[in-house]
């Protein structure tokens, strides 16, 4: 059949059909090529990491930013940050512990750090050991002990399983409730406490090892040459030490991540009787 167009002419309606079509198609054909020209640009990021905001045509789009290489966190017991003039050792662990008469092997796989703790009166190791011989009340194995009276202590060091503190008056009273909740404790000179200096008898030049607070984490510090103690604790004050307690600077050993043994400086004796061990 014929039907009239605008121009008064005839035509099938199987042509204006085929007209019709090729017209959807070139539609369809331009449409694609939009759409694979915005594909181009977006996708990418799309499939990238987003970093930032940005307005494009009133839609809100994430900017990317390259992606650095991912690294494996780290698991490692101990970190070590080495200062110009002191070496940090910060432990990670599970437990403490004051272990007294045998000193910790330095074999024994469980141990992060051990360090000389409290000061000893005149028997030491293996001579008829008594918790009499260390000075100051202390915390053993969960059990509570009274050492020899020391007119140097200043403080005390207490750790629960709920956690640890710096106690500077009433130390008895927090070693009982370490004790009641099988944790450690020592007494010792206190020389900083919540940030301040605390006046103490101690006035030699030598290799000098503390137990801090510092940001937060409880830490061995050990001053890496002979120093005055005046000029110790002024440096641990500079260096964001709110806490420090006087560590008897003989024997002390550490495992770093690989398992490796690490021998901390000495003073070349080693009078002990007791030593503060962190476990993993």
């Amino acid at each position: 059949p014929l039907r009239r167009t605008e121009r008064g002419a005839f035509r099938p309606r199987q042509r204006e059909g085929l007209v019709v079509r090729k017209r959807n198609l070139m539609l369809l054909l331009l449409l694609g090529a939009v759409a694979a020209l915005a594909c181009g640009q977006f996708v990418p990021d799309l499939m990238a990491p987003w970093d930032g905001d940005e307005e494009i045509g009133g839609v809100t789009l994430r900017q990317q930013q390259p992606r650095s290489t991912p690294t494996t966190p780290q698991s490692g017991v101990l970190a070590i940050d080495t200062l110009d003039k002191v070496v940090v050792y910060t432990p990670h662990f599970s437990r403490i512990d004051l272990v007294c008469a045998t000193a910790p092997s330095e074999d024994d796989p469980e141990i992060i750090l051990a360090a000389e703790a409290a000061f000893t009166g005149t028997v030491y190791e293996g001579e008829n050991f008594s918790h009499q011989n260390i000075a100051g009340d202390h915390v053993s194995g969960g059990t509570y002990y009274q050492g020899h009276a020391c007119a140097d202590i200043t403080g005390a060091f207490v750790w629960e399983k709920e956690g640890w503190r710096f106690v500077q008056h009433d130390a008895k009273v927090s070693m009982a409730g370490a004790a009641d909740h099988q944790g450690a404790a020592f007494s010792q000179v206190l020389f900083i406490h919540r940030g301040e200096r605390v006046h103490c008898n101690i006035a030699a030049t030598q290799v000098f090892r503390a137990l801090c607070k510092r940001h937060g984490q409880l830490s061995v510090v050990e001053s890496r040459g002979k120093m005055r103690f005046f000029d110790f604790v002024l440096y641990l004050l500079a260096h964001d030490v709110d806490e420090a307690l006087y560590l008897d600077s003989g024997k002390a050993f550490a495992h770093d991540n690989t398992g490796s043994l690490l021998r901390l400086a000495t003073n070349c004796r080693s009078h002990a009787t007791n030593w503060l061990v962190f476990y993993r």
